[in-house]
């Protein structure tokens, strides 16, 4: 209108737009068809019809009266993340800002807060929005992983400085959630689980602190036992969960920084103490190596393994190293192992102290060298046990 007044062209006028929204003064999106004719002049506005859905949903239990319907919709989106367009319509019915529902369920799809999940039989969209979970009951963890249930490998990334906001975590969700919209979720506070159908696994992921764990699951139909999934689905889907995040990242929070890691199990960690030589404190999680296969903890220096990390990081040359090694040694007498990564496979397991000795008595017959032995030299006192026993032999 002010465009036409001023006897300006349609491209003139866009120009202007697209430059007034560059430099922040407005907000427009030309690329988006719902949003093109839309012009925000004042943030404030989008930020008030914001707060009618996000903040004041849960105050409108109170004008329901008997529309029993409506608070059950309100305690799904409290309870398990689902906003229905019912119950948008109520409360910007209520408030008088019904007019702005296009413009409100687009902005907040286009900044990561909601992702459509279906239209029901009645043509209504549903939408997930998890960031407005409240409940977080003790019961809560079973639903994401059944008690039938066999996790395959875990996986945790780590954000420097303990430092993971909610809000990120969410839009990570969100995001993955657009990426598979075959996919069938289960969510909850802080967590949620993924069903791929045509892979026929599971998925989770969690936040812990400052770390967002990634599990793999298998959950049997009824009797039947489930084969754990194919390590080229679950590398695709790591892939794609880092490149959601990398992007979330980069747009929401780009001075964050995190790694992939998993949980230490050794006695030298300290939660919660600075790490040496680091700019972050310790909450057990090591950084993986570079070629994905192994971690030294910086605690107690000790390199360690995780045999199942192989299939989130699996390739088609791992694979076919694999297949090597395993005809390799098919018919072969074994003729030793390798002392330092086998010792420290054992040690690091949830053994007991018997158990321990037995092993070390096992692993003493297994032609382990004195220069071997030295170099697993530290303060761990079975270690060091073995470190003398072999010197005396």
């Amino acid at each position: 209108m002010l465009g036409k007044e001023s006897k300006m062209e349609e491209a003139e006028v866009m120009k202007a737009l697209e430059f007034y929204h560059n430099v922040g003064e407005i907000l427009h999106f030309s690329s988006i068809p719902e949003l093109k004719d839309t012009v925000i002049l004042n943030v404030e506005w989008l930020l008030n019809l914001f707060k009618i859905l996000i903040t004041k949903s849960s105050k409108h239990t109170k004008y329901l009266g008997t529309k029993i319907k409506l608070r059950c919709l309100i305690d799904e989106l409290h309870h398990e993340g689902k906003l229905h367009e019912e119950l948008v319509d109520y409360i910007l019915e209520h408030n008088k800002r019904k007019e702005d529902k296009t413009t409100l369920l687009k902005m907040m799809e286009m900044y990561d807060i909601i992702c459509e999940i279906s239209p029901n039989p009645q043509g209504k969209r549903m939408f997930y929005l998890p960031s407005l979970i409240q409940k977080d009951e003790q019961g809560e963890n079973s639903i994401i992983f059944p008690a039938n249930s066999s996790v395959h490998c875990h996986l945790y990334i780590h954000f420097v400085g303990n430092f993971l906001p909610e809000g990120l975590f969410y839009r990570l969700l969100v995001r993955c959630l657009k990426r598979w919209p075959e996919s069938i979720a289960v969510i909850r506070k802080h967590k949620a689980r993924l069903y791929f159908p045509k892979e026929e696994f599971y998925i989770t992921m969690c936040k812990e602190d400052a770390d967002i764990q990634l599990k793999i699951l298998s959950i049997p139909a009824g009797d039947q036992h489930s084969p754990p999934p194919q390590s080229r689905h679950v590398s695709n889907v790591r892939k794609l969960i880092e490149e959601e995040l990398r992007v979330v990242v980069k747009t929401y929070t780009p001075n964050l920084v995190y790694y992939a890691s998993i949980k230490c199990q050794c006695r030298h960690h300290k939660v919660g103490e600075l790490l040496p030589l680091a700019e972050d404190t310790d909450d057990t999680c090591v950084p993986l190596s570079e070629d994905k296969s192994s971690v030294i903890c910086p605690r107690s220096r000790m390199p360690m393994k995780d045999q199942k990390l192989g299939m989130w990081y699996w390739t088609e040359d791992k694979h076919a190293e694999a297949r090597h090694q395993e005809a390799s040694t098919q018919g072969s007498k074994r003729e030793g192992i390798d002392p330092l990564n086998q010792l420290f496979f054992t040690l690091n397991e949830n053994l007991t102290d018997d158990a321990k000795c037995q092993m070390i008595d096992l692993l003493l017959g297994q032609q382990i060298s004195i220069h071997d032995a030295a170099t697993l030299k530290t303060k761990d006192k079975t270690a060091n046990d073995v470190f003398w026993n072999l010197k005396r032999t």
